[in-house]
C-alpha cells in the first residue's frame, strides 16, 4: 500500500526541492499557507513532506525505524540539500513566547511553536543542519505579522526562548500529542512512541558532538533568523525607538556556544597526564641504565702550505 506521492501520474512526481519539517498534528492548511507564503513567485517545486511521502498503513515505528534516523534521514537531507521547519501552529500571540519559569520545566518554553518542542521535528532539523543543508524557517503569513507586531515589546523575550530550545527538553521527551495516520481506513492514533524517541536519541548522540551539537545547531539558526526579522522590521519602522532597543538587546545576549570549541578541563588534565606519562616512558630506558660516555678527540687538518716561485 503506498504512499499518497506514489498513486500520483510520473507527471506530478519530481526530485523534491525542499525537504519539510512539519508537526503532523498542525492543520494542514497552515503548512499549505506558509509554503505558498515562500513560493510567492509562482513556482511550483517538488517538496518532500511525509504526510505525502511516506506510507502510514504500516505501523509508524516501521516507518521511522532505527535505520532512518542513524542514516536514511541524513543521507536524503544531504541529497536534496534544502529543508524548511514550518513553525505552524504558532502561538495564538508571539507575546506568550516566553521562557517560562524553572517551576514551569516540562512546559519550558511553554509558548513556542510546536515544531520546537517536537523530537521528531527537532532532529530533522538539526540534521539538514548537521549534512550541510540550507534550513529555512517559515511561517503563515498571519503568524508572520503577528511576529513583527510583537517585536517591539517583545523581541528580546522571544529570542531568549528560542535560546532554550533543546532536544532535551522534558516536555521534549514527554511529547503526549497524538498523531493520526492519513491512510484512508486505517485512521489510528499514532502518539511519539518511547522505542522511536530512544532511537531518535540514540541516533544524534551518536553523531560528533551529539545532542549540544544539534542544540547549538539550531539555537544559533534560529538567533539568526530572528535578528533577520528584526532587521527587516525595523527597516520598516527605523524611527520605532523601542524596536530598537528590543533588537539591542536581542543582539547583546550571549550567542550559543559551540560545544566542539570548549575544552573540559578534566579532558585537558587527564590529557596532560597522559602526555608526561608517554614522556616518561620513552626516557625510562635511559634513566634506568645510561649509556656509557665516550669522549672524541677533536681533530683539526691543516692544509700544507704552497709557495708560488
Amino acid at each position: 500500500k503506498d504512499a499518497f506521492a506514489g498513486t500520483l501520474p510520473p507527471s506530478s512526481v519530481g526530485e523534491s526541492a525542499a525537504y519539510v519539517v512539519h508537526d503532523w498534528a498542525a492543520p494542514f492548511a497552515q503548512l499549505v499557507e506558509a509554503l505558498e507564503a515562500k513560493h510567492v513567485d509562482g513556482d511550483d517545486p517538488a517538496l518532500w513532506i511525509d504526510l505525502l511521502s511516506l506510507s502510514y498503513w504500516i505501523a509508524a515505528e516501521s516507518v521511522r525505524a532505527d535505520e532512518w534516523w542513524r542514516t536514511k534521514l541524513s543521507e536524503r537531507l544531504r541529497h536534496i540539500g534544502t529543508a524548511y521547519i514550518v513553525l505552524a501552529p504558532a502561538p495564538a500571540s508571539w507575546s506568550q513566547v516566553m521562557a517560562a519559569p524553572s517551576s514551569d520545566s516540562m512546559n519550558r518554553p511553554a509558548g513556542l511553536p510546536t515544531p520546537l518542542r517536537s523530537a521528531r521535528c527537532l532532529t530533522e532539523a538539526g540534521t539538514a543542519l548537521h549534512v550541510g543543508a540550507k534550513l529555512h524557517i517559515l511561517l503563515t503569513p498571519v503568524a508572520h505579522t503577528g511576529l513583527h507586531e510583537t517585536m517591539r515589546n517583545n523581541l528580546a523575550e522571544i529570542g531568549g526562548a528560542m535560546a532554550s530550545v533543546t532536544l532535551e527538553a522534558p516536555a521534549v521527551l514527554a511529547e503526549p500529542r497524538q498523531f493520526v495516520s492519513p491512510a484512508v481506513g486505517n485512521l489510528q492514533p499514532h502518539a511519539i512512541s518511547a522505542s522511536e524517541k530512544s532511537s531518535i536519541l540514540a541516533a544524534v548522540r551518536s553523531r560528533p558532538g551529539g545532542i549540544p551539537a544539534l542544540d547549538f545547531s539550531l539555537q544559533n539558526c534560529l538567533r539568526s533568523w530572528l535578528v533577520s526579522e528584526g532587521r527587516i522590521a525595523l527597516l520598516q519602522a527605523s524611527t520605532d525607538q523601542r524596536l530598537t532597543a528590543q533588537l539591542a538587546r536581542l543582539l547583546a545576549m550571549p550567542r550559543p556556544v559551540n560545544p566542539s570549541t570548549v575544552i573540559s578541563p578534566i579532558l585537558t588534565e587527564a590529557d596532560a597526564k597522559l602526555k608526561l606519562k608517554f614522556k616518561m616512558a620513552k626516557l625510562a630506558p635511559a634513566l634506568a641504565a645510561p649509556a656509557p660516555l665516550t669522549v672524541t678527540a677533536a681533530t683539526t687538518t691543516v692544509p700544507a702550505a704552497t709557495t708560488t716561485e
